[in-house]
């Protein structure tokens, strides 16, 4: 009998409990939502509404949010990156408004949050410059963002920080007061990754479709790209992976009594890597596309089966990590840091570094309607370590030679070579060197320790 109470008291309590946990609401995602509402207004981002509705078992919050100071804001991403940001960002950013709809379980054991994020308005001077322009497609835009046109979903899990998401789709269709024509198209974009969601350590990213297009009796443009997907990873600053595939880019100019210019590229895969974990730092590029077509004003060019893969080892980390930093604050602002991105240069190749062209190459070229077959490169390049290289490239840069070792091998088609050689400045004398079988010419070039020597034939040294 004294058992059967025992269990009965426990059962009681135990229900009693499960029943008040949602009252009490979930401790865990209350307290992370106010840890980033202050790190927000801490980085020039202000609350101007809020509002909570809570039910027994759910709780949704609403948010708007202003970004009041666009320059704290940026500086404050800047943490997570190399990148610099141009100046006319502020101006697109400044006085922005952002809304935030979320939800979450008052049960602790739930810890999703289920979050919308659209914009509101654009930035005021957008706004204002939209409105001077055309005060019909101002209001437009005005009503389609009201509606949450563009808007972002994501289900985000407190602890893993895995998310996943989509962006609603876009479909819209405008007359501009010049009666001219915009469409936009977006399509099937849905997103997963881990992280910080300013700065997810990874990101993947796949889109069906998107189409935009400006269309009028004298002009027209259009862009389109089908099935993009990206992906990266990213472990610090200057250490990432980052990969991107799409099926097809088309861009297309039509202009009245002028010929159409476009460009098309089918099954482009681009890759781009950064290590700076070891001892020295590295970067490795790949690119390639099954057909690239490219139509111009006395201009066509059809290539078939692309591939680019080079990479640059063996850089001394500091310089290489001061070189990107600068770079990107050349390319964000008027600052003229030429010299010292060309002292920071001479920096990094007075350390050595190794240069690796491991595949250039494409099957068929045709331009302007003339076969020009296609070409195979493969190099290797290594620059020496020498602390006096500034001064003897102040002297003569040709007194840096002594300090390189390269190997060259290729396979050209004799049209490819042919038109090289007609483009030189400088007649080269290479006939008697080459090796050639039909319509292909195998140059194969070594330079090591002052020896220089072309399809087994010595030119200098020994």
């Amino acid at each position: 009998m004294l058992q059967r109470k025992s269990l009965i008291i426990f059962l009681v309590v135990s229900i009693g409990l499960i029943c008040i946990i949602p009252i009490f609401g979930n401790t865990l995602i209350k307290d992370t939502l106010e840890l980033n509402l202050q790190r927000l207004q801490s980085h020039g981002i202000k609350v101007i509404k809020s509002g909570e509705y809570t039910s027994y078992l759910e709780t949704s919050r609403e948010y708007e949010f202003l970004l009041e100071d666009s320059e704290k804001f940026m500086h404050y991403l800047q943490k997570y990156s190399n990148e610099q940001f141009p100046p006319y960002v502020h101006f697109f950013l400044s006085g922005t408004k952002i809304g935030v709809s979320l939800e979450y379980s008052n049960i602790p054991f739930f810890n999703t949050i289920s979050l919308d994020i659209y914009p509101i308005t654009f930035s005021t001077n957008v706004m204002n410059n939209l409105e001077v322009k055309d005060q019909g497609f101002s209001k437009y835009v005005e009503v389609f963002l009201q509606k949450k046109g563009f808007l972002y979903h994501i289900d985000y899990e407190l602890i893993s920080n895995e998310f996943s998401g989509h962006i609603k789709d876009v479909d819209e269709n405008y007359i501009l007061k010049n009666n001219a024509q915009v469409i936009m198209k977006i399509e099937g974009t849905t997103f997963n990754g881990n992280g910080d969601l300013i700065a997810p350590s990874s990101l993947q990213l796949l889109s069906k479709n998107i189409d935009m297009r400006v269309l009028n009796a004298d002009e027209q443009m259009s862009f389109s790209i089908e099935n993009f997907s990206a992906a990266s990873n990213f472990e610090n600053q200057t250490t990432y992976l980052s990969s991107y595939k799409l099926d097809n880019l088309m861009v297309v100019l039509q202009q009245e009594n002028a010929q159409k210019e476009q460009m098309d590229i089918s099954k482009m895969y681009l890759n781009l890597s950064s290590n700076t974990q070891n001892e020295l730092a590295e970067i490795n590029t790949k690119l390639s596309f099954e057909e690239m077509y490219i139509q111009r004003k006395d201009l066509d060019i059809n290539a078939s089966n692309f591939n680019y893969d080079i990479a640059v080892s063996k850089m001394d980390k500091r310089a290489f990590k001061e070189l990107t930093y600068l770079i990107s604050q050349a390319k964000s602002s008027h600052t003229n840091n030429d010299k010292k991105i060309e002292k920071t240069v001479i920096d990094l190749l007075a350390k050595g570094l190794q240069l690796n062209v491991i595949d250039l190459s494409s099957k068929k070229i045709i331009f302007n309607n003339d076969d020009l077959k296609g070409f195979t490169i493969s190099s290797e390049l290594e620059l020496e370590e020498d602390p006096y290289l500034a001064s003897k490239m102040m002297i003569s840069p040709l007194l840096v030679v002594g300090n390189i070792d390269f190997d060259f091998q290729s396979k050209i088609s004799k049209k490819i070579l042919d038109t090289f050689v007609a483009s030189m400045p400088v007649p080269l004398a290479i006939d008697k060197y080459i090796q050639s079988t039909n319509d292909e010419v195998d140059l194969n070039v070594s330079y090591r320790q002052g020896s220089l020597i072309i399809n087994d034939q010595t030119l200098l040294g020994r």
